[in-house]
């Protein structure tokens, strides 16, 4: 091993990494990163490092769909890699999860050759033994699983999930104020765990760290995509909120956004409150130059058309697009 460690031949080192099996999904995605370098060095004028930056991430693109997608044509899934996290190995779904830092989150606008297969993927994690309560994990398990299926617009899962987010974070024990020593133990009752176990007979308790912000972290990042801020694009800010069954609506508060005037970066500060298709109210602190919102994803186009008679956007947007728009379940 130390003679290996020492070598430096390239075409040795190459061939050494084209015969490894141990490539994963979530660490190759991560090569989206170069993709946001590419735009940062466009606007800095180095458009050959830009296009060094963009020519490497298709090489690695290239070798995502070719090595790390399996199985037959019509149902091509990512892999599990030797080393993926537990319980749900989840990391498989990373394109869902990294999308908001270049693709957006509109699925329909998101790498077309690889979305099918985070589709594929997310059907076979959906349809594990844990179903939609794999809580083993808040974040690692059940955080991912909900963000990568709100993402999806897979919306007749996202309702179960999240509610399982909120059922098993839960704790009746701490239901009570210790008045001799004058601690109120109910706010800790709804601190999202590090996990929780199921015992056989439905009932659970949370297990490991409270607030670890490792699993803390994926479980509120699926809620703030039901928000569906999308800033991806410059000069151009979209609204995509998920509101799946049961719940009914959303009141998002002082929610940051960054766009662009085609001159000038702006910071703005967005208020909506949202009703499953019956109304929507939008409020901005400034001016938004460009503005795109998809109501739904709807089952049926009814559905969605509803919508567009009862929205109301207040203050000051220079040019407003509503798109309306019906997505099947």
């Amino acid at each position: 091993m130390a003679a290996k460690d020492k070598e430096t031949d390239i075409q040795k080192i190459r061939a050494n990494y084209a015969n490894a099996d141990m490539y994963g999904v979530y660490a190759s995605y991560t090569s989206i990163g170069l993709l946001c370098s590419e735009e940062m060095a466009l606007a800095m004028g180095e458009t050959t490092l830009a296009g060094k930056y963009k020519e490497y991430a298709g090489r690695i693109r290239t070798g995502m769909l070719r090595l790390l997608a399996v199985g037959p044509d019509n149902n091509r899934t990512w892999r599990v890699t030797r080393n993926s996290v537990l319980p749900s190995l989840q990391d498989c779904l990373v394109q869902t999860w990294f999308s908001l830092y270049k693709e957006g989150l509109d699925p329909q606008k998101m790498d077309e050759d690889m979305t099918p297969i985070s589709r594929n993927t997310l059907k076979s994690q959906l349809n594990q033994k844990y179903g939609d309560a794999p809580v083993l994990a808040m974040g690692y398990g059940i955080g991912w699983l909900t963000h990568s299926a709100l993402v999806l617009d897979q919306m007749d899962n996202t309702g179960r999930l999240l509610i399982n987010i909120a059922r098993y974070s839960y704790d009746k024990n701490m239901d009570y104020a210790d008045e001799k020593q004058k601690t109120d133990w109910r706010k800790w009752m709804w601190i999202i765990p590090e996990g929780s176990n199921i015992m056989p007979d439905g009932r659970w308790y949370r297990i490991c760290d409270l607030s670890n912000g490792a699993n803390q972290g994926p479980a509120m990042n699926a809620m703030e995509i039901c928000a569906g801020v999308d800033d991806a694009q410059s000069g151009l800010v979209r609204l995509l909120p998920r509101i799946p069954e049961p719940l009914t609506g959303l009141d998002v508060s002082n929610f940051s956004v960054c766009t662009s005037d085609g001159t000038n970066n702006l910071n703005a500060l967005i208020n909506y409150t949202y009703e499953r298709g019956k109304s929507f109210r939008l409020k901005s602190n400034i001016k938004l130059p460009k503005l795109d919102i998809r109501f739904g994803p709807y089952s049926t186009q009814e559905q969605a058309n509803n919508i567009s008679t009862g929205n109301k956007i207040k203050g000051q947007c220079k040019r407003t697009y509503h798109t309306v728009r019906h997505l099947s379940r």
